[in-house]
């Protein structure tokens, strides 16, 4: 088991993690995640073609979890200035095709991202908006650690009250953790309060 404190992609919220009990479950989650994408972008050798600006990906459905939503839900009511809050209500009144959280081409709650976001790298060109590098290119998009994924969902369950279900497989795990997810776009509004 990979020790998450060690690693430089824990990002670290001490006054928040003392006072959101679950708030260290998701850091952690999200440590290891981050940690198997860069493993993953050093053993391909190939540099990533996804950039600060780029928004091909906001305009997806995006997956994420119930603690996921918890987290973004988190920074949005306690780390972004209400100048971003407002930018973000502006999104959700215009009904707009990119994700929400995307102001300006620029991810506004980067660190909370979910872990679709975070582990979906496509590699030596950027894609075009009505492609799916999937189908068009597989071998230009990464697969992080799949061993990684299952460690950092495992790392969530205590979320779930799910310490004593005696999970089988990994997959039991992720199938479980798969169960949880909604659609980000799906509760925009339950995020902003609305």
């Amino acid at each position: 088991m990979l020790n998450v404190d060690s690693t430089p992609y824990r990002l670290q919220m001490p006054r928040y993690e003392q006072n959101y009990q679950w708030l260290h479950l998701l850091l952690d989650c999200y440590a290891v995640i981050d940690l198997s994408v860069a493993e993953s972008i050093a053993q391909s050798k190939k540099k990533p073609a996804c950039y600060k600006g780029c928004s091909v990906c906001c305009r997806q459905k995006i997956p994420l979890s119930v603690i996921e939503s918890v987290g973004i839900k988190f920074y949005v009511d306690n780390i972004l200035t209400k100048h971003k809050y407002l930018q973000i209500v502006k999104n959700f009144d215009q009904h707009n095709q990119l994700c929400l959280f995307n102001i300006d081409n620029c991810c506004i709650v980067y660190p909370m991202r979910p872990i679709a976001c975070r582990r979906y790298i496509v590699t030596s060109q950027c894609c075009s908006f009505d492609e799916d590098p999937l189908l068009s290119r597989p071998g230009d998009v990464l697969e992080p650690s799949r061993d990684y994924l299952y460690q950092a969902v495992k790392l969530t369950l205590p979320f779930y009250n799910s310490q004593g279900i005696p999970f089988e497989s990994n997959e039991h795990i992720f199938s479980f953790y798969k169960k949880q997810n909604v659609v980000l776009s799906s509760i925009y509004s339950k995020i902003l309060n609305m």
